[in-house]
């Protein structure tokens, strides 16, 4: 059939296909805008960056290129911000409220919130509808892997006070192990040439052996501490019996006694003062937390004109304090913080009104008793797509109730302080931090996709470049500042327990929405596949160039061993640099297609993809 689109300025002929946003099909169109507004909107997309590129900045590669780094390093920042200040609260509240052990949270709840832009992006990428997404989830987590284990381990060794780290040997060698086997596990359904269903399953069950492990090590690790407790114990009994065996023993002079007394005694003493000083302090910060509260305490309780007066002046009062607190802050910022901190506030105002406080110590119940109203708002435009009349409907209906809710907040909360069912925030909290970042991760994957649709460049190479990059700046600063301060063994392990949850849930995740209708071909080492196969090679020959290197050095990251991993990751760049350059997009003439999968778009016929 044929469709006319815009006058005659497109036209298109198939045979019961739908024309793909594609790089050829781009190139070839009569009307690039045209084809751009018609074949390459995204309803779940906030910009089609086709249709700017084409149609509001005319084909400017320069201007799209300013552009794009702009929406980029935005999408990035909102990623990083919304999981680091809104998502990680609200699960170190819950892990908190649910008892959760440090280690079970930490190999779950925590590394949801320090990997969910990573896992998020990759489910994007590997959207059903598009199976060559999965060549953008290849290069953005094994590329941000082979990132992170090697410039970001050298950084961390780097910027130790020593020059070197010293590892517990258990914990480094389960996460090295377990990301070996899920990397090698990959390599396997490459020889086998497809993946199903019950094979990308693997890969959560391997994550859920990986919890099974720590928590049984954390079990023996806290026997050990409870068997060493005791025989602590059981030795400073040993020696306070020793001690007044030789306080009676009548060899023993008045002198020794004496002075072994008076030891003793200021020991006791300064235990006593000691315990005073804490219950000193504590008295202290109790009354002026109740001093604080009393001020604190709201004055609509009084009905009276007079009440409502006081209650006024005392927000005016606290809003002044707050704006010299701002004040006060922003004197001490350099240009750049100052430039950020201006650009961050609309986005931070979305996600205050819309995000319920979880985090006790940030609490402001202004902003608590606004999300209950603008919360579904945000939550039905992202279901919905836009505003019709059947949102309206629904709207009209929870308003009410929004309001009954943030008047239940203002009633059992101060200004400062959460109220005591700190849960009910945490769990909004939970769910509307990941629907932001679901929305700039949505974002980011159809920039990069455009990228790709408008100069041709390989997926993968974006992936593990611009991708990994992004996602892995927090791992370089963040590791490299703990290293710096000391804490060298916790970063270093952060590397890698933090991206083999990426590779297992993301990667994972990606995996079974590929295969929940069928089979995914995968031949990975055919020559279609060969930089996938690059870039999963040069991380699994990272981790095990980690592994035999501590078990030589003693399980210590020295400056020598891991001189070789920067080396590996410079040839990465620079082969799959290589790679890029020397690939190119074939545009087929009407000569070499067939009449029934091909497309003639303005006189030129190009093959469609199957």
């Amino acid at each position: 059939y044929q469709r006319r689109v815009h006058g005659d300025s497109l036209k298109v002929q198939m045979r019961d296909e739908v024309l793909d946003c594609s790089y050829e099909n781009l190139k070839a169109a009569r009307d690039r805008c045209a084809f751009a507004n018609q074949y390459c909107d995204d309803d779940s997309t906030l910009v089609n960056f086709v249709q700017v590129f084409e149609c509001n900045l005319a084909s400017s590669d320069v201007l799209f290129i300013l552009v794009g780094a702009l929406a980029f390093l935005i999408a990035i920042s909102f990623l990083k911000s919304t999981a680091e200040n809104y998502l990680t609260p609200a699960l170190s509240t819950v892990s908190r409220r649910l008892s959760c052990s440090e280690s079970l949270a930490g190999v779950t709840l925590l590394a949801l919130a320090n990997g969910a832009p990573d896992v998020i992006s990759s489910i994007l990428a590997s959207d059903s509808t598009d199976r060559d997404g999965i060549n953008l989830a290849i290069g953005s987590l094994f590329g941000a892997g082979s990132f992170v284990t090697t410039i970001v381990v050298i950084v961390c060794v780097t910027n130790s006070p020593t020059g070197q780290i010293h590892v517990e040997k258990a914990s480094i060698a389960r996460d090295i192990i377990f990301y070996i086997v899920a990397v090698s596990t990959l390599l396997f359904y490459g020889t086998i040439g497809s993946i199903g269903f019950l094979q990308a399953a693997f890969f959560f069950c391997l994550y859920i052996i990986y919890v099974l492990v720590v928590v049984l090590q954390e079990y023996q690790r806290g026997k050990q501490k409870a068997r060493e407790a005791l025989l602590l114990r059981e030795d400073g009994i040993e020696k306070n019996k020793q001690l007044h065996e030789r306080l009676y023993d009548e060899n023993y002079n008045e002198d020794s006694a004496r002075e072994l007394i008076g030891d003793l005694e200021m020991e006791s003493q300064a235990r006593i003062s000691s315990d005073l000083t804490d219950v000193i302090r504590d008295d202290h910060f109790d009354q002026k937390n109740n001093k604080h509260e009393a001020a604190a305490a709201p004055s609509i309780q009084r009905r009276d004109s007079q009440a409502v007066f006081h209650a006024m002046q005392k927000f005016g009062f606290r809003f002044k304090k707050y704006c010299q607190i701002k004040a006060s802050a922003w004197k001490q910022m350099n240009l750049g913080e100052k430039l950020n901190a201006l650009f961050s506030i609309p986005f931070d105002l979305v996600r205050d009104i819309t995000v319920p406080p979880s985090d006790p110590e940030n609490y402001n119940r202004y902003y608590a008793i606004l999300t209950p109203i603008f919360a579904p708002v945000f939550l039905i435009w992202r279901l919905e797509g836009t505003f019709d009349w059947v949102s309206f409907q629904l709207l009209y209906a929870i308003i009410p109730v929004s309001f009954l809710v943030s008047f239940i907040i203002w009633k059992t909360s101060h200004v400062d302080q959460m109220p005591p069912y700190q849960l009910l925030f945490a769990v909004p909290a939970f769910i509307l931090s990941i629907t932001w970042i679901t929305v700039a991760a949505n974002t980011l994957m159809n920039f990069l996709n455009s990228i790709q649709t408008i100069f041709g460049v390989n997926k993968t190479f974006i992936g593990m470049t611009l991708l990994a990059w992004g996602n892995s700046a927090g791992d370089f600063f963040t590791d490299g500042t703990l290293a710096r301060n000391g804490f060298g063994m916790m970063a270093v392990t952060g590397c890698y327990a933090g991206q083999m949850f990426n590779t297992l849930i993301g990667f994972g995740s990606g995996l079974l929405i590929l295969t929940a209708d069928s089979p995914l071909n995968f031949p990975l080492f055919s020559a279609e596949y060969k930089f996938q196969l690059l870039v999963i090679g040069c991380l699994l020959t990272s981790l095990l160039i980690a592994l035999v290197s501590l078990m030589i050095n003693n399980w210590v990251f020295t400056k020598k061993s891991v001189f070789g991993l920067g080396i590996l990751y410079l040839c990465l760049s620079v082969l799959a640099t290589i790679f890029v350059l020397s690939s190119c997009c074939l545009l087929y003439t009407s000569d070499a297609a067939d009449d029934l999968l091909c497309v003639d778009l303005g006189g030129r016929r190009i093959i469609k993809k199957k």
